[in-house]
């Protein structure tokens, strides 16, 4: 299932074209598979960032604690959306773990962009 990586940061990027979202964008959230390699990883040992085009327009810190049991993790602000709020066509998503001790597994990442539909088209 997916990729399993021990990880002091990971990012991943997308893209996704201007015309592939109709209407207006509403919110951004990242949803991240994460376990702990070993033990349990506390929140304030790793973060998150969003970036638009290598420029961080998010900074979060951790809110769950992460133990071994696989879990998912909903990656969520306002922070994102307005960071993100000149298009999403160049967008990049990183984990921040612990470089020692318990480090971070994961085998998904995923980005969910919710929208509302414009008014009034042909």
């Amino acid at each position: 299932m997916g990729f399993a990586k021990m990880l002091s940061a990971l990012r991943v990027g997308f893209t996704i074209g201007s015309d592939a979202i109709p209407g207006t964008v509403t919110d951004v959230r990242f949803e991240v598979a994460v376990s702990a390699q070993s033990g349990t990883v506390q929140p304030r040992e790793y973060g998150y960032a969003v970036y638009s085009g290598g420029s961080a327009v998010a900074e979060l810190s951790g809110q769950d604690e992460v133990g071994e049991d696989w879990q998912r993790i909903t990656v969520s602000d306002a922070a994102i959306l307005s960071g993100l709020a000149a298009g999403l066509g160049e967008v990049a998503f990183q984990v921040n773990g612990p470089s020692s001790n318990q480090a971070l597994k994961m085998t998904r990442v995923r980005m969910v962009v919710e929208h509302a539909a414009s008014e009034g088209g042909e």
